[in-house]
């Protein structure tokens, strides 16, 4: 399967909340090249035997940001409430989908620009509602807890470019798939796991939980990054094109990112730094059981958080070159 479609196929199917889609594409993939199972908390779990028991882990959540009914008003409006990290300002005039007990397309009111006052701040998401269109039986349709996602399939920009509302994480899974296709047929020094987890926009849930079931070695979580853009410190951001992003941080095994960039040395990568705490499932998984030796490798993106995520087609591919160079290299027990 081409990379394109797999981002497209991921992208395309919504999960929120422990129900939607994408789970099942995950699994239909992966399956193909590898016993799967899927855990009691969600996560979906591919292995790949190798020559020895030392256990190495490539990790990605495929759960996505949204919304949850919170309340159903009068004339076809819905209140919600956040459902991981949202930012109000680009909500309103954004167009999502409410599963109910059907599908019911909406979209976040907003004010026109001409009833605006001239100091008026940004919208609280207690403010807003969603603007349904329905006139009756709003509520037998839509119930408290409904999940709520953004309404933005998968579209093409210029270039390799990928468009879509959940890049962040399907992008690392779609890495993690196309290593786990082209491992497959490999001879490995060691097992290789692949964990597609669950829950990491609501608290890192299923990484603590996936992780604590799954006897490690050692992992490398694989996530999006901060990509290029203008009006944002080059420092801060990694450049869209430009490579796997290998993070250097403190919370980190230096061993690991040490082994992380010699396996890249023939690939096009760049650095990432983070002070402390990394923001990603590897923060708990490297603290899982008694310790697990840890590493980041991560895809430049741009509009995190936002109906309009963008990614390169090229960092996917280069996050999963990283990791499968990785794989072919490690000799077990090896990395301290």
């Amino acid at each position: 399967m081409e990379l394109k479609d797999t981002l497209f196929a991921l992208t395309g199917a919504d999960f929120l909340g422990g129900s939607g889609d994408a789970k099942n594409v995950i699994k239909e993939i992966a399956s193909q090249y590898a016993p799967t199972e899927e855990l009691k908390d969600g996560g979906i779990v591919a292995t790949l035997k190798g020559k020895t028991d030392y256990t190495l882990l490539f990790e990605a959540h495929y759960d996505q940001i949204g919304f949850v009914v919170t309340e159903v008003l009068e004339g076809g409006f819905v209140r919600v409430g956040n459902a991981g990290g949202i930012d109000p300002r680009i909500l309103p005039s954004t167009r999502v989908k409410i599963y109910g007990k059907e599908v019911v397309k909406g979209v976040f009111t907003s004010v026109p620009p001409h009833l605006k006052k001239e100091d008026e701040t940004a919208p609280d998401l207690s403010c807003l509602s969603i603007d349904t269109g329905l006139t009756d039986n709003v509520s037998d349709i839509i119930s408290l807890g409904d999940r709520v996602v953004f309404d933005a399939p998968p579209v093409m920009l210029g270039n390799d470019t990928v468009n879509a509302a959940s890049l962040d994480d399907r992008a690392g899974c779609a890495a993690l798939l196309w290593a786990l296709e082209n491992l497959s047929d490999k001879e490995l020094a060691v097992t290789v796991k692949f964990l597609f987890a669950d829950k990491e926009e609501l608290g890192m849930r299923g990484a603590v939980t996936s992780a604590f079931n799954i006897e490690l070695d050692e992992a490398v979580a694989v996530d999006v990054s901060f990509g290029d853009t203008p009006g944002v410190p080059s420092y801060q951001t990694g450049k869209m094109g430009g490579g796997a992003m290998i993070c250097h941080s403190p919370a980190l095994t230096k061993s690991v990112v040490d082994g992380l960039f010699e396996a890249s040395k023939d690939l096009v990568v760049q650095p990432e730094v983070t002070g402390g705490r990394t923001g990603t499932d590897i923060d708990v998984i490297s603290i899982s059981r008694g310790g697990v030796k840890s590493g980041l490798v991560s895809v430049p993106q741009r509009n995190m958080h936002t109906p309009a995520e963008t990614v390169r087609i090229s960092d996917v591919k280069s996050v999963a070159d990283v990791l499968i160079n990785y794989a072919l290299n490690h000799k077990g027990g090896a990395v301290k």
